[in-house]
């Protein structure tokens, strides 16, 4: 959801998803775990659209995926993983 319309718009995103990981622990020569798994997971972040002009601007974004995934060893539910970005884009 967009807060606004003008050159600088705020907005919070958020959703259902997948999770896939893979857990792969080890010394030269040793495997100690090698472990991978899948799940539902959910996502919730904010961020900006900023233009720099009226089509060109820069998105910085920030988010927390978490969701559980069926797992022997290794990493334990629930999985939470914060994601940083900065991207650009273009509106046609």
């Amino acid at each position: 959801y967009h807060f606004s319309t003008g050159r600088f718009q705020p907005y919070v995103i958020g959703g259902p998803g997948a999770l896939y990981y893979r857990n792969l622990s080890f010394t030269p020569g040793v495997v100690y775990a090698d472990d991978s798994g899948s799940g539902f997971a959910w996502h919730a972040g904010a961020g900006a659209k900023i233009f720099a002009t009226d089509r060109l601007y820069v998105r910085p974004d920030f988010r927390l995926v978490t969701g559980r995934a069926d797992t022997r060893f290794g990493a334990e539910p629930p999985i939470s993983n914060l994601r940083i970005t900065i991207g650009a884009g273009y509106n046609w």
